[in-house]
């Protein structure tokens, strides 16, 4: 959802859920069942309502994948977050991460830290080679938080 031209027209209830979404990965998130369904049908009525408007923008970032394949995808996974959202108050969810995806997060956040270091100047570096040693050897569920606690700093802007 995040290639969607529509995102800021939006509500803003709608955008954060969406953004909710956006950053489950390895992490457990929750939403009142009644967001989760009004934004669901807000969504829903925003990919129905210029379809040949989105197909151009989805053709252009996924040029790839059939417009019609997309939308399709999104509008079943609407469905079965609202199916799911109706027979409860509060909506819970994660995404599990792949093989091989927690490492490979880890070393994007660890090579952000030393640029950022780097082009700081910072006197007394966090992101030391030692620093790097004891995360990558640290267990999954520590470079997970690890993970979460760091690209939350990063999208707190958004």
């Amino acid at each position: 959802m995040a290639a969607a031209p529509f995102y800021k027209a939006l509500s803003p209830g709608a955008q954060r859920w969406l953004l909710n979404l956006r950053y489950c990965w390895g992490r457990l998130r929750q939403a009142a069942a009644r967001t989760v369904i009004e934004a669901c049908d807000e969504i829903e009525d925003h990919v129905y309502a210029d379809r040949p408007g989105l197909f151009a923008h989805l053709r252009l970032v996924f040029p790839n994948r059939a417009p019609e394949s997309i939308c399709a995808d999104w509008l079943q996974a609407l469905c079965l977050m609202r199916e799911v959202a109706e027979k409860t108050d509060v909506c819970t969810w994660t995404m599990e991460p792949k093989e091989g995806e927690i490492d490979y997060y880890l070393e994007q956040i660890l090579q952000f830290m030393q640029a950022m270091e780097k082009q700081q100047e910072v006197k007394q570096p966090i992101c030391t080679p030692e620093f790097q040693r004891r995360a990558r050897k640290a267990p999954k569920a520590q470079k997970l938080r690890f993970i979460a606690q760091m690209t939350d700093t990063f999208s707190e802007g958004e």
